[in-house]
């Protein structure tokens, strides 16, 4: 494999990591906002 290849991949990984936990944030920061409505209206 070429170090070219390599690279290609790496950043391939990194690339759908950043997705997944960018999405993983999102879905954090959106259940802790429910949490703090369910807290208001309860």
């Amino acid at each position: 494999m070429s170090n070219e290849a390599i690279n290609q991949v790496t950043n391939n990984g990194e690339t759908a990591l950043n997705i997944a936990t960018n999405k993983g944030l999102k879905n954090v920061c959106d259940l802790l906002h429910k949490i703090r409505w369910f807290s208001k209206v309860g």
